[in-house]
This record gives structure tokens, C-alpha cells and sequence, in this order.
């Protein structure tokens, strides 16, 4: 029988570290591996001047050197942050309010910011401005960004990749990709001659707000994809890096009254209608596209449905829904690397623990969907898909590529 998760485990799954230190002020453009900032917790002498913290972005764990004695989760962080108990923690958590900072008003951080950035960044206030207008003005930096010159920047990035984007534009009938400007006015300023307020962009998630006073693109020079939410609006944007080599190569939306990372999903295609169609959870934005992508142009958008958090987690919201979309069970196509592996095996466990079962497709070593996709066009399409016979090893190609677990 499997052993339900106790309360911890659960909030622990719901909830990634980056995101609680996020809510605390302290922004991080990794995704893996660790990181080290300032400690917010109010013990040991903190404010902590000199980086001490420690974020280990691969297992959601923390450890700092001035605090504490051994590796803490997301539970813990709150519980130091707001010197509640664990079950206090676990509310505060899936209220998604913001968390205290040891040194948020000390002079080092005039607001909540972005730690380590020049300038940093306020974080979108959740309650200041309505849905509505956020909706608003993301339609408008929508319309912005898909215009003839920037549309067309995207779609030629996009090709670079083995991406034709105008095969998923022809079959959903609106732009699927856009860009921020390099020239000319920046995004900033477009939205506030539209009549947008500096609040209502940092809000949005769409701008950086400095000390000075000055605010700058969130997404600059950047190819955009849109994240729709279960009604199809716009619910926010993630851009993949096309400028300076320096930047972080993709940037998330940040968590707006309209956008949740733990609720939204890319989802470029509806989901699969053919009896023997699947989902297929994959890690990053553009794999999904390019899956999108190869099934239109082969014919068969109905025999699958990409969709991705852009990261190699779902919350178990998200795992719910996505079970619940198709009779048959999800694959998963990660990348094929450690990380991607590893993840693998996570879903399968945590698969379980809600009743259900995962496909798995296996890529050859150095693979994503996407490279995948481009190198073997639309016949590679059926490595995602299930058949009824074992897989094979991981870093190996062979037929058949999937099988269940």
C-alpha cells in the first residue's frame, strides 16, 4: 500500500525553494545547482552582510552558516523567517503572501528586491492592482511584442532552432511566439505611453524597478511565449535569452495575481482528443513548442498535448490535472542527462502516491525534445509516443523509446 505523504512532504512538493526565497526578497536567476545570498532569518546576529546562505537549488534544501546545524526545507525556511510552528508554516506557505527579511529596511534593501542585482526589483504586489488591469496590460505588451518587425525576429530565432512557429500559427490562428525590443523605445516606456503606471507594470512582473527610481525591461532581449491560463488569456510571458551570453538564458514570470508557477502551465495545443493520445510533460518551453510544432505539421495535433512548467517540477495540483486530461497516462520526455533521470524517477514516485502511472520516453544522450525534433523531423515524433514493448536504456536509441513505469 502506498504510504500517503504527511503534511511536511506534501507543502515540501507544493512549494520550490526559489520561489519561497522569492517571496522573501531574494531573487536567484539559477535553476540548479546552488547558490549563495544574504540570510534573512532574524536569529544569530543577522542581518547578514556577508553572504552566508546557502541554496541548493536541485533538492529545495538550505543551509546557513551562521544558523543553522544541519539542511533545512521550505517548511523550516518559514518557520525561521516568521518564528511560527510547522503547521503555521505550511499556512503561510499556501497563502503565497510575501516573507520576512531580516534585512528588508535596514538600508541595504530599501524594499523587497532582488538580492544581487544592480538596482533589484520589486516584487509584484498581489493585491495592488486588479486582475483585470493586469490582464490589460499584458494584452498590450503582447500586442507590442508581436508586431511585423518582432514578430519576425521570432519566428527567425525560432528556425535557428528547427522551430517553425508559423506551422502552430496557422492551426491556432494567433501569434505563438514575439520579441522585446533591441532599438528604440523599450517595452517600459511603450506600456506607460499606453497609459500604464510604473506600479501596475512591476505588478504585471514586466519591468525592473531600481533604487533610483528608474525602471527597466524585465525581459530584455528576449524571444517571448505566452502562458495561457485554463481560459486561454494571457496569464504571463517566459523569454528565452537572445542578447547578451551573460544573462540568465530563461527568465519565468514571477508570481503575479494572475500567474502561479505552481497552477499555470504552457500548454501550446489543447488537449489530446484521439482515444490514443497523450500528454507529454516535458522541461522546457521550447521542447513543448517544438513538439506542438512537428505534430501540426505531420497532421496529428489530436495525438498530443505538450505541456511544461518550464522546469522539470510540476506541483501536485498541476500532476492532478495533468493525469486527468487523458484516459492514457502522461509521458514524460525529459532531457536526457542526469537531472532529467533523475526527475524521471520522482514523477514516478510521486505519480504513484496520487494513484497513477507515467509513460517514459527515452532520448538518446544530449537530447531534448526539441534537438531531438530538429534533427529527425516529424518520424521522430514517435519516439514520444508509447508502444507496447520495453524501452530502452537511457543514452541509448532504439525502437521502441517508451515504456511504461
Amino acid at each position: 500500500m502506498n504510504r500517503r505523504p504527511s503534511p511536511i512532504e506534501a507543502a515540501r512538493r507544493r512549494h520550490r525553494l526559489a520561489e519561497v526565497a522569492a517571496r522573501t526578497g531574494i531573487w536567484i536567476s539559477a535553476t540548479a545547482g546552488s547558490v549563495t545570498v544574504r540570510c534573512p532569518m532574524p536569529s544569530h546576529g543577522h542581518p547578514d552582510r556577508t553572504p552566508s546562505l546557502r541554496l541548493f537549488l536541485d533538492d529545495d534544501t538550505w543551509y546557513c552558516f551562521g544558523c543553522s546545524a544541519r539542511a533545512a526545507d521550505v517548511v523550516q525556511w518559514v518557520t525561521q523567517t516568521e518564528s511560527v510552528d510547522w503547521r503555521q508554516a505550511i499556512q503561510i506557505l499556501d497563502s503565497g503572501r510575501l516573507l520576512s527579511n531580516a534585512w528588508a529596511g535596514t538600508g541595504d534593501l530599501p524594499r523587497l528586491r532582488r538580492a544581487g542585482a544592480k538596482g533589484g526589483i520589486d516584487l509584484p504586489d498581489l493585491e495592488r492592482t486588479p486582475p483585470a488591469r493586469i490582464r490589460e496590460v499584458l494584452d498590450s505588451t503582447w500586442a507590442h511584442c508581436t508586431t511585423c518587425p518582432l514578430h519576425t525576429r521570432a519566428v527567425a530565432y525560432l528556425a535557428g532552432r528547427g522551430i517553425d512557429v508559423t506551422v502552430l500559427e496557422s492551426y491556432t490562428g494567433r501569434p505563438e511566439a514575439g520579441h522585446t525590443p533591441h532599438y528604440g523605445p523599450t517595452l517600459a516606456r511603450r506600456l506607460l505611453s499606453d497609459g500604464f503606471s510604473a506600479d501596475q507594470l512591476i505588478d504585471a512582473g514586466l519591468v525592473h524597478h531600481h533604487a533610483d527610481g528608474r525602471i527597466t525591461d524585465f525581459y530584455a532581449q528576449r524571444l517571448l511565449v505566452p502562458i495561457r491560463d485554463q481560459e486561454g488569456r494571457l496569464a504571463g510571458l517566459v523569454g528565452r535569452n537572445t542578447g547578451d551570453p551573460r544573462w540568465p538564458k530563461y527568465k519565468n514570470p514571477p508570481r503575479t495575481v494572475v500567474y502561479d508557477k505552481s497552477v499555470d502551465l504552457y500548454q501550446p495545443l489543447p488537449a489530446a482528443r484521439h482515444p490514443r493520445g497523450r500528454v507529454i510533460i516535458v522541461e522546457g518551453t521550447l521542447d513543448a513548442m517544438a513538439i506542438a510544432v512537428t505534430a501540426v505539421a505531420a497532421g496529428r495535433p489530436e495525438l498530443v498535448c505538450p505541456v511544461t512548467q518550464s522546469g522539470r517540477e510540476l506541483s501536485a495540483d498541476q500532476m492532478r490535472r495533468v493525469i486527468s486530461m487523458h484516459g492514457l497516462p502522461p509521458v514524460l520526455a525529459f532531457d536526457a542527462d542526469e537531472a532529467g533521470w533523475d526527475s524521471t524517477r520522482r514523477y514516478r514516485a510521486a505519480a504513484r502516491l496520487l494513484g497513477a502511472t507515467v509513460d517514459v520516453a527515452m532520448l538518446p544522450k544530449g537530447h531534448d525534445p526539441a534537438s531531438w525534433l530538429a534533427e529527425q523531423g516529424p518520424r521522430g515524433l514517435s519516439a514520444l509516443l508509447p508502444v507496447p514493448e520495453p524501452a530502452s536504456q537511457p543514452g541509448q536509441i532504439s525502437a521502441p523509446l517508451v515504456a511504461g513505469i
